[in-house]
């Protein structure tokens, strides 16, 4: 029997009993906004909250806090994550470029996914509690494929 598949909505994020991974491989729903006003997801941040409209640092913050120590992750995110000019977005950038929690972000082409032309980048997360590294490779392969 096959099990059940998580919902992909933003407003039913998986309980936290239920984390604690070495490593999580996600392709979290892009640019969805999670449950206005009461119904919002209040958990820890500690990269800062996310803007109103746009949970993607939502889900990268979600993923980091479900990892273990020493854990990492390999997540699927849209390119303009990298590049927006949205304030908050920008100051989650920041603290985890800062902080150490950015290994590695690879540029891939658009039109890999066969329901959307979006080009994606995925980003290598890790939990900060390591030494806070120096580098961060960055890798495009933008042309290939």
């Amino acid at each position: 029997m096959r099990p059940k598949p998580t919902s992909t909505r933003s407003d039913r994020w998986p309980p936290y009993h239920e984390l604690g991974a070495d490593v999580v491989l996600t392709n979290p729903p892009s640019d969805m906004s999670d449950a206005p006003g009461p119904g919002r997801r209040t958990g820890d941040r500690p990269y800062g909250p996310p803007p109103q409209g746009n949970d993607d640092f939502a889900w990268v913050q979600y993923v980091l806090g479900a990892l273990v120590p020493g854990g990492r992750a390999v997540m699927v995110m849209p390119v303009k994550a990298g590049n927006s000019v949205n304030i908050a977005e920008r100051e989650i950038r920041r603290s985890l470029v800062r902080r150490g929690a950015v290994e590695c972000v690879i540029t891939l082409p658009s039109h890999l996914f066969s329901a959307t032309p979006v080009p994606v980048s995925p980003w290598v997360p890790r939990r900060a509690e390591h030494p806070v590294r120096e580098d961060i490779l960055f890798v495009d392969a933008q042309e290939l494929g």
